[in-house]
């Protein structure tokens, strides 16, 4: 029977570098970056290709399309490896062999991802079935199952606390999830537009009200620097006097260094 004292001696008696993971595929960085969030996701042998079955109710088609061939698994299948296979599989059979031993090793590296996340300043999420379908809630570990070692509200309802400062007093608060979540959407959706915006700055000239969700414009299909200058601010002058009622301005902000005037 195996002993787990540290992560680093686990991985020494086993020759696996990790049980699961935080960022362990591309889609779990776009999640990082979309959601700002860290997720820490176990990888196991799905249904029984590791002569144990972690997927008790899968079907042929399930088994098919099955994400472990999927990614980074994937492509090193396609070129002829198994590395990431047969690490796999060697979890799996850990985790049905010497139970107390994977578990333990997993709420180490829970704890130390959700130590990192709540540094940072990440919301902290854990998906134990990355590629299989194991309840859980059947497995425990010192008569405790994961879900009552690591409430679920204890670490993905809020950011850790973070401060405040009111006149001469400083308040510490706690950031709600969904609220921060929106308010980052929308961070990350005006910074689309804006990028937007710029690049049709280069060869239009943008009529609408000033931090308004609607505007038009005029594309000359050209960089509006390399027509003549004398055109162009004739051009600017017509579209002015037609767009520019009811609160509608000129909205480029590259006028002035193309060097034309809005009048």
């Amino acid at each position: 029977m195996m002993h787990f004292t540290s992560i680093a001696e686990a991985k020494r008696q086993t020759g696996l570098s990790y049980i699961g993971k935080v960022n362990s595929s591309a889609k779990m960085m776009h999640s990082q970056v979309e959601s700002h969030q860290y997720t820490y996701i176990l990888y196991l042998s799905p249904a029984n290709t590791s002569g144990y079955n972690v997927c008790s109710h899968s079907t042929p088609e399930c088994r098919l399309g099955c994400l472990a061939t999927s990614g980074r698994a994937g492509m090193e299948l396609v070129s002829g490896g198994d590395r990431i296979k047969n690490a796999r599989i060697k979890k799996t059979r850990l985790f049905y062999e010497e139970p107390e031993f994977f578990m333990s090793w997993v709420i180490a590296e829970i704890c130390l991802a959700r130590a990192k996340a709540q540094k940072d300043g990440f919301f902290f999420s854990v998906r134990l079935n990355g590629t299989s379908d194991i309840d859980w809630q059947n497995v425990k570990i010192n008569g405790q199952t994961i879900f009552e070692i690591f409430p679920v509200d204890d670490y993905i309802t809020t950011l850790p606390e973070q401060t405040s400062e009111f006149g001469n007093k400083t308040f510490k608060i706690k950031v709600n999830r969904d609220i921060f979540i929106n308010d980052l959407l929308a961070e990350k959706e005006k910074a689309k537009n804006q990028k937007k915006m710029v690049k049709l700055m280069q060869t239009c000239l943008i009529f609408g009200v000033p931090d308004g969700d609607r505007y038009s414009y005029y594309d000359f299909k050209r960089p509006l620097s390399a027509l003549p200058l004398d055109k162009l601010q004739t051009r600017l002058n017509v579209l002015v006097m037609e767009n520019c009622k009811k609160g509608v301005q000129v909205l480029n902000t590259n006028l002035k260094e193309i060097g034309l005037v809005v009048n």
